[in-house]
């Protein structure tokens, strides 16, 4: 039983957390603390829901939120120093509560902020990559159509008085395609290894299987 209560709390931190500040206030009444120890407490509270809602899902935060808001409103209003400290005690209440949920909005949008901007970041760096890639592509596939094109002319013209620089001719244009296509073929590999999903995990491979004859028609 000692060992559980451990490990519950390892579990279920949050919780965990919010038992032990209610706890907390029983102990002070407990040990009739002063006012100095509950505004100390206070602060640790407010401290607390601030870090737990900056950091934590919307359904954890709101249940901290109004777990830990109920108890020190409880906590106000069985202050022994007459109707004046009470209100005043509920008056800090939700000024901390506020300051507390206002602080950890901030940080949530800012870290929510900076997430998106290293998104933006690397949706450019991805962008420029390739854009860079296609103007290889261009810059390859333009070269090696030009000298085709000019293998295949002067082959044309030989063919009939000069057939060995035709075969010149052609072993060049056979080259130069080959050349061209294992390129290609590496770069479309390189770029297909390293594709993206829509949201920035690596893409899984194509599972369908290889069309045939059957989609010809298709």
């Amino acid at each position: 039983m000692v060992l559980a209560v451990p490990a519950w709390l390892l579990r279920n931190r949050t919780p965990a957390l919010v038992v032990l500040l209610a706890l907390g206030w029983v102990a002070i009444f407990a040990s009739h603390g002063g006012w100095a120890t509950g505004y100390a407490k206070l602060l640790v509270d407010d401290l607390a829901l601030a870090h737990v809602a900056a950091h934590r899902p919307r359904p954890t935060r709101l249940a901290a939120a109004s777990v830990l808001f109920a108890v020190q409103l409880l906590v106000a209003g069985a202050m022994p120093h007459g109707p004046d400290g009470q209100i005043q005690a509920a008056a800090l209440v939700v000024l901390g509560f506020i300051a507390a949920m206002t602080t950890a909005r901030t940080v949530r949008e800012r870290r929510e902020h900076a997430v998106e901007l290293r998104s933006r970041e690397t949706e450019r760096a991805v962008a420029a990559e390739r854009l860079r890639i296609a103007r290889e592509l261009h810059d390859m596939v333009a070269h090696s159509i030009g000298i085709v094109a000019i293998q295949a002319g002067v082959g044309g013209r030989v063919i009939d008085t000069q057939p060995a620089e035709a075969r010149k001719a052609l072993a060049a244009i056979e080259a130069t395609s080959r050349e061209t296509l294992a390129g290609l073929r590496r770069m479309l590999g390189t770029l297909r290894e390293s594709g993206e999903g829509a949201a920035g995990t690596p893409a899984p491979p194509p599972l369908d299987p290889a069309p045939g004859l059957a989609d010809l028609e298709r």
